[in-house]
């Protein structure tokens, strides 16, 4: 559910474009969330399969550039970074971790960088025997349009990130603010602690391309941080929180909860590209040419529960299908009646494991101003 727009964190006021609360919950007894709101299973699935790895330790990369070695204050969180790369520098810090090894795990669960669905235990955690896996689910780099760019990302995990006072303001930090050394630089802090302690997760406003129609170079800083809480007796519920967070702070997509779902203050939001129409000729002009279209990432999607060993029912996948069609559906992004938004579902609405296809546009625009490769 969302939160509200204006809210205090460690006694500074943040102005966040979006806030989202985990809107999945604990899962007793192996039961778990159906897969539009947080993690999938079917445990009634005869047999769990291992995640299938990527075809060799650098999945993910073209292997045309060379590793790299890690910044000051950094560790590779995946293979293959190069600074010198033109690539999106996502840094991973943490607080509220009983020790280092406990946050890197949950960070490479959170990142999921082999692109497979993860085999999950009954504490919500990547199972050591995939035999003792009771449902699946994917990571950041498990849903499209991250899978399909990760030549595009270094992601780095930082232990002891001086993370300045100014961050947790979730805007762009000036230059001097900054604590690392990095170009397009985009950091994610991860917050763990108990249920009852952590309500909310948010991404900062000053992303560079927020209702921006074609996506131009932006300069060294046009990211947004992001600040994702998670619950370390079952992690796996916020899980798609990253993904979701970093649509906002990487490519300045929009929450798009309806109108009953939103927060005094903000209905009615105008206009903004490219999923918040404040009518349907805007609507039109915006997607039309897109209406029709299933985001593919479903595809993927459905593929690796399937892989995992936890298919999704025809009827479940049948609806996911729809929920992601592109059309003209009222109300959405807190507007009133006689607004539109694409789709019933997506990534900015609950979480859901595809962006849908306007906004895929949109965000592949954005990765298209990066190559990947050296300089």
């Amino acid at each position: 559910m969302p939160v509200p727009f204006r809210r205090v964190l460690a006694g500074l006021a943040v102005a966040a474009l979006a806030g989202c609360a985990g809107t999945s919950t604990t899962a007793p007894d192996g039961a778990s969330p159906t897969p539009g709101t947080g993690a999938s299973a079917l445990p009634s699935a005869s047999s769990v399969a291992s995640p299938t790895p990527g075809d060799d330790a650098m999945a993910g990369r073209s292997g045309d550039v060379p590793e790299g070695p890690a910044p000051d204050g950094l560790e590779a969180l995946v293979p293959g970074n190069n600074v010198d790369a033109d690539r999106i520098n996502l840094i991973l810090a943490g607080d509220g971790f009983p020790s280092d090894e406990e946050f890197r795990a949950i960070a490479e669960q959170y990142v999921g960088w082999d692109g497979t669905a993860q085999p999950i235990d009954l504490d919500g955690r990547v199972a050591a025997d995939p035999g003792d896996a009771v449902m699946a689910e994917v990571g950041l780099f498990g849903i499209d349009p991250y899978r399909s760019s990760r030549d595009l990302f270094n992601v780095w995990i930082a232990y002891d990130a001086p993370i300045p006072e100014g961050l947790p303001s979730f805007n762009n930090a000036t230059a001097e603010q900054e604590p690392f050394d990095l170009p397009h630089q985009s950091i994610v802090l991860l917050r763990a602690g108990d249920l009852g302690d952590l309500t909310t997760s948010v991404s900062g406003i000053d992303n560079a391309w927020v209702g921006v129609e074609e996506p131009a170079d932006a300069g060294e800083d046009p990211f947004a941080n992001s600040f994702v809480s998670l619950d370390l007796s079952y992690p796996v519920a916020d899980q798609r929180l990253i993904a979701h967070e970093l649509g906002h702070a990487l490519f300045g997509l929009l929450d798009e909860y309806i109108g009953e779902d939103g927060i005094p203050g903000n209905e009615g939001r105008p206009s903004l590209w490219p999923v918040c129409a404040q009518d349907r000729e805007t609507a039109e002009a915006w997607w039309g040419d897109l209406v029709g279209e299933v985001d593919p990432a479903i595809e993927t999607y459905l593929d690796a529960m399937a892989e995992a060993g936890f298919p999704v029912s025809e009827d479940m996948a049948a609806e996911m299908r729809e929920q992601v069609t592109v059309g003209y559906v009222d109300n959405g992004c807190y507007g009133d009646e006689g607004t539109y938004r694409p789709t019933q579902e997506s990534l900015m609405n609950h979480n859901f494991p595809a962006l849908g296809a306007v906004n895929r546009r949109h965000a592949e625009n954005v990765l298209a101003l990066f190559s990947g490769g050296l300089d």
